[in-house]
């Protein structure tokens, strides 16, 4: 489950700006690229590593089937609220 987790994870944050920062600052600091992308894998392990090892500890100790209703739940609230109109702006209304 670790491993699918990690690849899922690794598929998931491809693009986000994470990566945009990363390339952006290798082309800038060309002579320490790999290090600048060394830095940042680094940055994401430390910070999403232990989130992962406790979801899996967790998805051990809870019921699967429980877990998969109420995130089916939410997502069909959502789904409806985006369907209604929420979180749309009205005409006029600026971007905080």
């Amino acid at each position: 489950m670790f491993v699918t987790t990690v690849v899922a994870f690794f598929l998931a944050e491809m693009g986000d700006k994470t990566q945009l920062a990363t390339v952006a600052l290798a082309a800038r600091f060309a002579d320490l690229g790999s290090v600048v992308v060394a830095g940042t894998t680094a940055g994401l392990l430390l910070a999403d590593a232990p989130v992962v090892w406790l979801g899996d500890a967790m998805s051990r100790r809870l019921p699967m089937k429980g877990l998969h209703r109420v995130a089916a739940l939410i997502m069909a609230l959502r789904r409806c609220a985006l369907a209604l109109g929420a979180g749309q702006r009205r005409a006029g209304q600026r971007r905080r």
